[in-house]
């Protein structure tokens, strides 16, 4: 489930750092912290700053989202 889960976000991170419709940084950030590189804190502190660097709707629902998911711990993977 995690190597599945690690997978699909290292995927659509690097889809989404090629096309322009999709923001790949906020995945890329969730893949390190499913894969255990980065630890809670410094993920949603992450999260939010790249939330705040434009005012473009489509990061901050993405950033939300995951924000949401990880604050919420519906990401239970250990």
């Amino acid at each position: 489930m995690r190597f599945v889960l690690a997978f699909a976000l290292l995927a659509i991170g690097i889809v989404g750092i090629i096309l322009p419709v999709l923001p790949g940084i906020p995945f890329l950030l969730a893949f390190l912290y499913v894969v255990g590189f980065l630890k809670k804190e410094r993920f949603l502190r992450m999260l939010k700053r790249y939330q705040g660097e434009r005012n473009s709707f489509q990061r901050k629902v993405t950033s939300c989202i995951l924000i949401y998911v990880v604050y919420h711990r519906r990401l239970n993977l250990k």
